[in-house]
């Protein structure tokens, strides 16, 4: 009966575990674009999205003119796409993407008479304006969830809207927490499971797909029971794996990993066999959150506070001080913008007691 007690006691301090890292996921997601980084965004945006309204103005006045397909205009097209990147880092044809443009430049560019643009257009504008206010406030955000829910019996086929609804889901959820009553979260969430899974399924080699599958898919695990957050974790981390196969430099994937491998493997070795050997958990270390922090640090040009204390928390967990003492100063040096990196600010204070001599020590020597 004891060693039964203990079991389950494993069992459930395992799966919090799994519900801490999946509920850190909303922090940089939604927050990344905020103050200086979102605003350079906007601009990119809407530097292209004029851009693209001229093409099509342009287009517009050959087809009064003459009726003929413009091969051209798909050389300039693509001279647009390709000719520059944002302030950030993000080329141009990524941000055709996320307003969302189709597979190519040739065939989003592809202007022939016979051809109706009326609905392409419709989509087009639709999925930039969602875009726009998914990168907005929090009310910005809920306006964004309910234009998608008055649109989606027009496009519910159509895996654009659907990963951008998981998204407005999680986003609803996020923002809105003290709002929404815990049964309609869970409601808002599973809808968004159920549309970003539908997303994955009609294209699976949608990044954004199986990135908002995982992280709602990581919310709800963290509204249900033990069995349920433990599969919803292996199901977070299989939708993780697959969106970093398509877009391998994706810095916020690499720290969802991250997350998840440290707090599987920051859990006693018998709650983790218990664990594997019930559901099937992966079996991972320190030293693999530590790579993948390591992964999202290189690749985020912007320095991101919570990230760096995961990276000291790795080297604390490792016995590497120094590495911790250096890491600590790195995360202590940077602003707190979002709401995760004021989580990470308390955080990085209690763990920099412990190290308070060595930072003393550090600092004199600089």
């Amino acid at each position: 009966m004891v060693n039964d007690a203990m079991f389950y006691r494993g069992l459930i301090a395992l799966a919090m575990g799994l519900g801490v890292a999946l509920g850190a996921v909303s922090f940089f997601i939604i927050e990344q674009f905020s103050t200086k980084r979102r605003l350079a965004v906007e601009h990119d945006v809407h530097r292209l999205a004029t851009d693209i309204d001229d093409l099509r103005y342009e287009v517009q006045q050959l087809r009064e003119a003459g009726g003929k397909k413009n091969k051209s205009g798909k050389r300039n097209a693509r001279s647009i796409s390709s000719r520059s990147t944002t302030s950030d880092g993000t080329s141009d044809v990524e941000l055709l993407s996320a307003i969302g443009s189709t597979e190519d430049d040739e065939e989003f560019f592809d202007f022939s008479d016979n051809e109706s643009e009326t609905g392409d257009s419709e989509l087009t504008n639709l999925l930039r304006e969602v875009d726009g206010l998914l990168r907005g406030s929090a009310d910005q955000q809920q306006t964004a969830f309910y234009l998608l829910e008055q649109h989606y019996n027009q496009y519910s086929e159509e895996p654009e809207v659907l990963w951008r609804l998981a998204q407005a889901s999680h986003a609803l959820t996020a923002t809105m927490e003290d709002a929404v009553t815990p049964e309609r979260k869970k409601s808002i969430i599973q809808k968004g499971c159920e549309h970003a899974e539908r997303a994955v399924k009609l294209n699976p080699s949608s990044y954004e797909a199986h990135k908002w599958y995982a992280i709602n898919v990581g919310t709800r695990g963290q509204l249900s029971g033990l069995k349920e957050k433990i599969s919803d974790g292996i199901l977070f981390k299989k939708h993780v794996d697959e969106a970093l196969k398509l877009k391998p430099n994706d810095g916020s994937l690499h720290h969802l990993l991250g997350r998840f491998n440290f707090e599987v493997a920051s859990r006693p070795w018998m709650e983790r066999s218990m664990a594997s050997t019930l559901f099937g958990l992966p079996s991972v270390s320190i030293e693999d959150a530590l790579e993948h922090f390591l992964k999202a640090e290189r690749l985020t040009r912007t320095p991101w506070k919570e990230n760096r204390l995961f990276i000291a928390r790795c080297h604390d967990a490792l016995g590497n001080t120094p590495a911790t003492v250096e890491w600590l100063e790195k995360a202590d040096v940077v602003e707190s913008i979002t709401l995760g990196d004021e989580d990470a600010e308390k955080a990085l204070h209690d763990l920099s007691v412990k190290y308070e001599s060595h930072l003393r020590n550090r600092r004199k020597q600089e």
